[in-house]
């Protein structure tokens, strides 16, 4: 892959490098003839021009066939600053650049991976940052969401997020490549955090399912348990009460009523008796 180039603004004493936001916008413009190229509300660059006639809106400013364009302003166009366009292959691709690990701008400890990184964008030409006033920050893993405040505020201050692949392909190819392709994507990761949410939801409610299924069957084991318990409560304190009361034999049982038919028996024959006896006194 062809090594990105380097695109600079002229102020009065040097030559200043363009962010790589607005380079690549440069770039493209360039590629796709655009002559006028929007850097912000503010400012636009001209590349309307030939490099001749650049260098001409200047006074003794030599020529420089890698001057293409004009900056200027929307509110007045006779101020303006060269624009230069450099392809030469550079030493230090990412000279110039500034760079700090999303893990280090929220204050995580950096692996030794995350570390062989850092010393990479140094042998690069690139310079660490300790704070978010960078080009690039670098994501290494995946970053969790909710975004923490850091991350968020980078993300209102447009700072590009890149993946550490766009770092490992500049350092293979020994280049600043195109970041476009390499640009973290906090939506999808947004949406990946939030299927797992759901995921995670769901196996939730099927365990507490379960846990409500399971203390039901319990329920039921113990009523069932309790039920046959009182059975056997009730069966032996009828057995209890049958032995403080028992109920006689059906032999005694019969020999007692044959007892009580002889007892009728004779009274009744007494009774036949005393009314024969009455009869014959009242004759």
């Amino acid at each position: 892959m062809a090594e990105l180039p380097r695109w600079y603004w002229k102020s009065d004493s040097d030559w200043i490098l363009i962010d790589p936001k607005k380079a690549l916008l440069l770039e493209t413009g360039f590629k796709n003839s655009t002559k006028k190229v929007q850097l912000d509300k503010e400012r636009f660059v001209d590349l309307s021009l030939g490099s001749v006639e650049v260098c001409k809106n200047f006074v003794n400013f030599p020529h420089d066939n890698k001057v293409i364009g004009l900056q200027r302003r929307y509110d007045d166009e006779t101020k303006r600053r060269a624009v230069k366009r450099d392809t030469t292959k550079s030493p230090d691709p990412l000279k110039g650049m500034r760079f700090i690990l999303a893990k280090g701008l929220v204050g995580g400890k950096l692996t030794s991976k995350e570390k062989d990184l850092c010393t990479a964008v140094k042998d690069l030409g690139g310079k660490l940052e300790t704070t978010d006033k960078v080009d690039y920050i670098i994501v290494t893993e995946d970053l969790d969401y909710p975004f923490e405040k850091p991350i968020v505020k980078a993300q209102q201050q447009e700072i590009l997020f890149v993946t550490k692949k766009w770092l490992d392909k500049c350092s293979i190819d020994g280049c600043r490549i195109d970041h476009s392709n390499y640009l973290y994507d906090f939506d999808l990761r947004k949406k990946e955090v939030e299927k797992e949410l759901k995921k995670k939801e769901k196996e939730k409610k099927e365990k507490e399912k379960e846990k409500e299924k399971e203390k039901k069957e319990k329920e039921e084991k113990e009523k069932e348990k309790e039920k046959k318990e009182k059975e056997k409560r009730k069966s032996k304190k009828k057995d209890e009460e049958e032995d403080d009361n028992p109920q006689p034999s059906k032999k005694a049982k019969t020999d007692a009523d044959s007892t009580t038919t002889t007892t009728t028996s004779t009274t009744s024959t007494s009774t036949s008796t005393s009314t024969t006896s009455t009869s014959k006194v009242e004759q």
